[in-house]
């Protein structure tokens, strides 16, 4: 399988799947879970020369975002590994963690 994805399809996922655009000097994507901002973000370059990231972007992109591989990351941007999956993964990793309920 190929190491790239789309960056407008990118983009799209991200925020369709929990993440936030904070503008600046690229596009940069927070990541929210419980409706909170989480240490997870990652950018996105703008200008034309960047419609597919590869190589050097597809991995930078994959560390940003705690996939443990590339296959994952891939299908996130497709929009077949949903927000659902992202978040499991993120918990199974210990990069984020329910709040715990409030006992009475």
């Amino acid at each position: 399988m190929a190491k790239s994805f789309n960056v407008d399809e990118m983009m799209r996922a991200l925020v369709s799947k929990g993440f936030k655009l904070r503008e600046g000097n690229h596009h940069f994507y927070d990541f929210y879970f419980e409706g909170k901002v989480t240490s997870i973000s990652t950018k996105i370059s703008h200008g034309s020369k960047h419609k597919e990231y590869s190589d050097d972007l597809f991995d930078m992109v994959k560390r940003q975002m705690k996939f443990d591989n590339g296959k994952n990351l891939i299908e996130f941007s497709k929009c077949t590994f949903s927000e659902e999956n992202y978040i499991d993964m993120l918990k199974k990793n210990g990069n984020i963690k329910e709040k715990p309920s409030d006992l009475k």
